[in-house]
């Protein structure tokens, strides 16, 4: 109307990346090597710290969806405004390196250690706040004065999750949803006065 306006408002960001080779390939199944030699690796190529065979695979999905609503009132002398604002944001990652689960490491050719991994499984984590403001505007003349209160609470968790069996875990192991920041909570108040000089609207 003339005096109110309602607003809302609502957006998105989602981000993708990563993968593993294409399927079929030969990558996947092989044992991770990485060359410990820096100098003179003969039996190595003369490549030192050269890491071949199986690759480091990571797939990630990212992202985020915010909302937003006010409501302003408007009189001649006097402006106020309530709004509230969100956001929910996710982060889910999966990263591993072979099918076989082992990493070996040589010095110059030669093994001599052997990692075994469990290393299959999503990290997921997810962020939330939430904000509340109120705001008004008052002129008495040619004076005009502001206030503004603002309270915000941010937190973060991390959902239910599993850990399949694999080579070198004989059980499947889940882990309970667990909180992570908890106590983020903020309270800003603004302030503010305005004087036309003049009275002519065009200095202050």
């Amino acid at each position: 109307s003339n005096r109110l306006l309602l607003e809302a408002g609502l957006g998105t960001y989602l981000s993708q990346w990563g993968g593993t080779e294409q399927l079929g390939g030969p990558l996947t199944s092989l044992v991770r090597v990485t060359e410990q030699c820096t100098v003179s690796c003969a039996n190595n190529g003369n490549i030192p710290g050269l890491t071949y065979r199986s690759g480091l695979f990571r797939k990630s999905f990212q992202g985020g969806v915010s909302w937003r609503a006010s409501a302003s009132y408007v009189t001649g002398r006097q402006s106020m405004k309530f709004g509230y604002q969100a956001e929910h944001q996710i982060s889910d990652g999966y990263s591993y390196t072979n099918n076989q689960f082992l990493d070996f490491r040589v010095n110059n050719g030669v093994p001599n250690q052997l990692t075994e991994n469990i290393n299959a499984f999503k990290q997921i984590s997810r962020v939330r706040f939430d904000a509340f403001y109120a705001q008004e505007q008052w002129t008495l003349g040619r004076v005009t004065i502001q206030g503004a209160l603002r309270f915000d609470h941010a937190w973060s968790y991390f959902p239910e999750q599993t850990v399949d069996a694999q080579r070198f875990l004989q059980t499947t192991v889940t882990y309970p949803r667990t909180d992570g920041v908890t106590g983020y909570k903020d309270l800003s108040p603004r302030g503010g006065v305005a004087w036309d000089v003049f009275g002519t609207g065009k200095t202050s």
